[in-house]
C-alpha cells in the first residue's frame, strides 16, 4: 500500500498534519517498522515524529509493540490512509479541472 504523496514520487515543502500522518502510516503499514525507518520516509525532525507518533497512538492509528521496540499501523489506521488516498484523489480531481 502506497501513500498517495509517495506514489506521486514528490515532496513537498509545506505538508499538512493530515500529510504527515498518512506517511507515517503508510511507513508501518507493511507490518512491524522501527522508529528509525518511520523518521527517514516521514522526513521530520525527532521531536516532531515523537509527536506525531504520540498523537496517532493515543487515536488507535498506530500501535507501539515495547517488547520488539516496533512499530505497527492498527486496522484503524489502515482505513484512514484508505480515507486519505481517497481525498487526496478527489482534491486533484478537482484541481486539474480548474
Amino acid at each position: 500500500m502506497q501513500v498517495y504523496i509517495q506514489s506521486q514520487a514528490r515532496i513537498f515543502k509545506h505538508r499538512c498534519k493530515a500529510d504527515i500522518m498518512a506517511i507515517i502510516l503508510e511507513a508501518a503499514a507493511n507490518g512491524e517498522t522501527t522508529k528509525a525507518k518511520i523518521y527517514y520516509r516521514s522526513f521530520l525532525t525527532y521531536q516532531r515524529l515523537k509527536g506525531y507518533l504520540l498523537l496517532l497512538e493515543e487515536n488507535g492509528l498506530i500501535e507501539y509493540l515495547k517488547e520488539e521496540h516496533l512499530y505497527k499501523t492498527t486496522q484503524k489506521g489502515i482505513q484512514a490512509i484508505q480515507t486519505y488516498n481517497g481525498m487526496r484523489e478527489l482534491i486533484d480531481l478537482g484541481i486539474g479541472n480548474k
